[in-house]
């Protein structure tokens, strides 16, 4: 089997990303991890308002978030709330679906007498 086309325009090696393409990467503990978190609320945006789309997200098209008291970690946290309230939203609809789905059995199962006579 020969080279695929990647390894070929690439020469078969890895890419190397610079600071410069990707500056979170390059941070320490604090400001790479809450840089990552944010970028789940700024994709969650993207999917609510599509208007601020671009085709290549290098050279701090985001800020790095350095510190805790960025005010950018407050929609961080609004989305991961949102994500937390809805999946207990959704586990809720299970149980009270399953819950009434263990009711009308148990509903046919007494009265499937009574349900012949009429149907």
């Amino acid at each position: 089997m020969g080279p695929t086309q990647t390894q070929v325009v690439m020469g078969a090696t890895l890419p190397v990303f610079t600071s410069f393409d990707n500056p979170a990467a390059h941070r320490d503990f604090p400001a790479r991890h809450l840089t990552w978190s944010y970028l789940c609320a700024v994709n969650a945006w993207l999917l609510l308002s599509p208007a601020d789309l671009c085709c290549d997200w290098t050279m701090g098209t985001v800020p790095v978030v350095d510190s805790a008291a960025d005010p950018r970690n407050a929609a961080t946290a609004a989305v991961f709330a949102s994500v937390a309230v809805l999946g207990m939203a959704g586990r809720l609809l299970f149980f009270f679906l399953l819950l009434l789905l263990l009711v009308l059995l148990r509903f046919r199962a007494i009265y499937s007498d009574v349900l012949r006579r009429f149907l």
